[in-house]
């Protein structure tokens, strides 16, 4: 399946296109008041951008140039309309550092070993901090089960059971 933006022709898998529908309904989720729709349509373009640089192989100097020029304008677009808009979200990114120390207590050791107390301090320094921005913040039922799900090593995404119809799908695929 080919698609093409801002003249560029790409030859795009046909699932991107299931997963945008998706992005679709998730983003108008959550873009509720005046400012965030005026950001919806920048967004999803600049989520395309990005999604037809991940299926395309590197294409030589000037299409990636072209591929840059696409993601700058688009970035460009976003931010004009909110300068404070970032890819990276402070709260996520907390979070993630603070279960980084959590994945860095080595269970080869013994629990209270040098190594293991240096994590854990910087766990709790991690959690004093995002406290201050998120007091009420908490691990509830969504996150047990995000986290007590089996995860594919690879691409930690989560393995769900394939369909006839996804494996159909997957081997009609060729990204080039």
């Amino acid at each position: 399946m080919y698609g093409c933006f801002k003249n560029i022709p790409v030859r795009v898998p046909a699932y991107s296109y299931k997963m945008s529908n998706t992005t679709d309904e998730t983003l108008k989720h959550f873009l509720k008041n005046e400012r965030k729709e005026k950001l919806y349509e920048p967004v999803r373009t600049m989520f395309s951008v990005i999604n037809m640089i991940y299926f395309q192989a590197p294409q030589g100097e000037e299409k990636n140039k072209l591929l840059l020029l696409r993601l700058h304008e688009a970035k460009a677009e976003v931010l004009s309309l909110d300068p404070s808009w970032s890819m990276n979200r402070l709260i996520d990114l907390l979070i993630t550092q603070m279960f980084d120390r959590i994945d860095n207590i080595d269970i080869t050791q013994d629990w209270d070993s040098d190594f293991n107390l240096e994590q854990f301090k910087k766990l709790q320094e991690r959690m004093t901090f995002f406290k201050h921005l998120h007091p009420n913040w908490r691990l509830g039922p969504r996150e047990v089960a995000e986290y007590s799900n089996c995860t594919c090593e690879l691409c930690y995404q989560v393995r769900h059971p394939m369909k006839k119809d996804d494996l159909e799908e997957i081997k009609s695929l060729t990204i080039s």
